[in-house]
């Protein structure tokens, strides 16, 4: 038997064809996986031969019941999924939320074509609903299918694309950044049928497939894959558990391998959302939703705790901060002094934003060069990447980031010490918010990030774990002095 589906399902189809093979001795179950628009046009001309069909959203079903290729009746919803925005890696343009793909600062946004395609169509729909498809549909660019339109972001074409999100956290987190999701309530339920189509060989193997994917073990592997079932879960039985960690940006690519680590080891799905930490504390407010949250910098957590947003901390880390310069210096910047000398373009961090702003003023004043420096201060980035990106692009010439941010950027970027004695160690706390689902759970992630093995993982992606001897710690004043270190 042949199933055709689209990417989306693969990881869903292979552990499900696996489990129906084991329930029936002697069946081998085939994949043709392609994109859906390759998929539909073999699927309609006959170039691709299959039994069942793996639809997401009615855009394709329809292309194939109008072809009459679909058997009536035979079609089974068996799961539903949502959609989020992704944007390029390290968020150059500073995005803050969903308003932000109408503003001029996005100049292209790709899309999967709303008449093909249900990403695109629930897309517009929920844009349409907040009031923003006029301004973001002058800049959108249509394409055949989600991943087309979402290389165009990896590929840095497109500031901007929408897609599914389990395509997203199984794979396209590790290439764009994520926007937001959209809210399912804008939009029509999105929904994933299987169906049988015509001419199969094997219709009666084919049926039980389908029936198959509503099963209890084929809606746990929905659930596990990020997908939402649509079988009611058991009495008594409870749903896969899930963290969500709003980290800042700079913290990525640790916290991506943690985040792996951790649902590797404990079989818990760990989402992660990254920005700045001043907009993340700002999300974590409004919208009372995450689990964790991991600021780059100890004076959010301790804003986060007077606000009661946020129960308990430990140490994860530290930020050493750094003047990083394009590759080779080309403007011969030595000293704090030098970004205020005529000519120098300097980027900074948004106080308002993140960490990296407030703490680069301080250690300018401290130096005694601020009202030098600010003059030349040609970029606020809301994310410190940003200030990796800029470097990188040459649209500044030199910034204050974070040791570790500077690693991640090393073939672009030349680093230049900062003296202690105007420098400060940066402590990056790992807490517990107030809205946990599940605070024991939330407490494990802690105690998993800031153990010997989580450390580790942080030393080996480039951040340092021991405090550096001479330099100082500057803990802002109220709050808790200190947190506990890890």
């Amino acid at each position: 038997m042949t199933v055709a589906l689209p990417p989306i399902f693969k990881n869903l189809f292979t552990e499900t064809k696996a489990a129906f093979e084991r329930e029936h001795k002697g069946t081998k179950i085939e994949g043709k996986i392609g994109v859906i628009d390759a998929i539909l046009e073999g699927l309609t001309w006959g170039r691709i031969k299959a039994d069942v069909y793996m639809a997401i959203g009615r855009a394709d079903l329809s292309q194939l019941e109008r072809a009459g290729l679909v058997e009536p009746g035979g079609g089974r919803v068996f799961a539903k999924t949502r959609l989020v925005a992704v944007v390029q890696r390290g968020n150059p343009k500073g995005l803050k939320s969903l308003e932000g793909l109408a503003s001029a600062k996005v100049g292209s946004f790709a899309l999967a074509d709303p008449k093909l395609n249900a990403c695109g169509r629930a897309f517009v729909e929920a844009m349409k609903r907040k009031g923003l498809w006029s301004r973001i549909e002058p800049k959108t660019k249509v394409f055949a299918s989600v991943r087309r339109a979402v290389r165009q972001v990896e590929e840095r074409r497109a500031d901007a694309s929408v897609t599914y999100f389990p395509c997203y956290y199984f794979g396209l987190r590790r290439t764009t950044d994520l926007l937001a999701e959209i809210p399912s309530d804008l939009h029509p339920p999105i929904e994933c049928t299987a169906v049988i189509l015509k001419g199969s060989k094997n219709p009666d193997l084919a049926r039980a497939f389908v029936e198959f994917l509503l099963s209890e073990e084929a809606q746990d592997a929905v659930e596990r894959w990020g997908f939402e079932r649509v079988t009611p879960r058991p009495k008594g039985v409870a749903g896969r558990r899930e963290l969500l960690v709003l980290s800042g940006a700079g913290l990525r690519p640790a916290m991506d391998a943690i985040a792996e680590a951790y649902e590797r080891r404990y079989g818990v799905r760990v989402r992660m959302s990254y920005a700045g930490a001043g907009v993340l504390l700002a999300q974590l407010s409004f919208s009372k939703r995450g689990d964790i949250y991991v600021p780059g910098e100890l004076f959010y957590a301790e804003q986060a705790k007077r606000r009661g947003l946020v129960v308990d901390w430990k140490v994860a880390c530290y930020f050493v901060p750094v003047i990083a310069v394009q590759k080779g210096n080309p403007k011969g910047i030595r000293t704090l002094a030098d970004l205020g000398r005529p000519g120098v373009r300097v980027g900074l961090g948004d106080p308002k934003a993140m960490p990296a702003g407030i703490i680069a003023e301080r250690i300018l004043k401290r130096a005694g060069v601020w009202e030098r420096v600010k003059r030349n201060v040609v970029m606020r980035a809301g994310a410190i990447p940003t200030l990796g990106n800029a470097l990188s692009l040459r649209t500044i010439d030199a910034s204050i980031i974070w040791d570790a941010v500077a690693r991640q950027f090393s073939e672009h970027v030349d680093v230049i010490p900062i003296p202690p004695k105007f420098n400060e160690l940066v402590i990056v706390p790992v807490a517990v918010t107030k809205f946990a689902k599940d605070p024991e759970e939330a407490r494990r992630f802690v105690e998993f990030a800031t153990s010997e093995e989580g450390k580790r993982i942080f030393e080996e992606k480039g951040f340092t774990v021991r405090p550096p001897k001479g330099l100082p710690r500057r803990l802002p004043k109220g709050g808790p002095r200190r947190p506990r270190e890890g």
